[in-house]
């Protein structure tokens, strides 16, 4: 380790250890910058107008855990078809069937919902880089985001949203 006037600069593969010498105290990794999120969709992409101005991401990871959050905004949207998507998470999730915390909530506007809609959460798949949109009814189903929801309220909306995942990376 060496102190600078930066700080504390630890050379690759060292870390500092926190309450004990074992692995799960070891934080060896710590990172922030910004990501770009794009709306896609599973069969094809709806052609829309972003603003770049209002469009972004940013994450922070701290050992294996990221938190991400996003605004995407556009002023006009059509076509598309099958469930959307957000693009370009900055790390793929990790492979996993146990609970890691990808579970979250996004906000919108513009956007039509199902009926009996009660939540919308977000999902990211095993080793994606995208995350899910939808929208969960009263009966406890889940009905995917599709293109055809976008667009509403002369064509302005947005979806931001933050999730916290596991990756590998």
């Amino acid at each position: 380790a060496e102190f600078t006037d930066a700080g504390l600069l630890m050379s690759s593969g060292k870390g500092i250890y926190l309450g004990g010498t074992g692995a799960a105290n070891k934080l060896d990794d710590y990172e922030e910058g910004t990501w770009t999120p794009v709306v896609a969709a599973s069969g094809t992409n709806p052609t829309m107008t972003v603003s770049s101005a209002s469009t972004g991401g940013r994450y922070t990871k701290v050992g294996n855990r990221v938190t991400v959050s996003f605004e995407v905004r556009w002023s006009s949207v059509s076509g598309g078809s099958g469930s959307v998507v957000i693009e370009g998470l900055p790390f793929s999730r990790i492979n996993s069937v146990v609970p890691d915390a990808d579970h979250s909530t996004f906000s919108f506007y513009g956007v039509s919902v199902a009926t009996n809609t009660v939540s919308a959460v977000m999902t990211i798949a095993n080793n994606s880089t995208s995350i899910g949109l939808d929208f969960t009814r009263s009966d406890a189903t889940t009905i995917p985001l599709s293109p055809s929801n976008l667009g509403l309220s002369g064509s302005l909306g947005f979806i931001r949203g933050s999730i916290t995942y596991e990756t590998n990376s």
